[in-house]
């Protein structure tokens, strides 16, 4: 029950931020954008609690940081 509440603040925030984020918890429940470029999943239950603490600053920051490490993946693996 605790889960479901702070995945559901979790959702609220990252909707109202307006951020392609989504999380995914071990027993599938999802919350988030509807069409997220990055996925957070929470493999532990503990975790959850924790993610529950940071802040959307810190959410987007990770978000950036994923995208950002995906378009340099794309680029090298391209042709040059």
């Amino acid at each position: 029950m605790q889960d479901s509440r702070i995945l559901a603040s979790i959702g609220r925030r990252i909707e109202e931020s307006g951020l392609p984020l989504a999380v995914r918890l071990w027993n599938g429940a999802a919350a988030g954008a509807a069409h997220p470029q990055v996925t957070i999943s929470v493999r532990n239950p503990l975790a959850l609690a924790a993610l529950g603490l940071l802040t959307l600053g810190c959410l987007s920051w990770m978000a950036y940081r994923r995208l950002e490490s995906l378009a340099a993946a794309q680029r090298a693996d391209s042709p040059a």
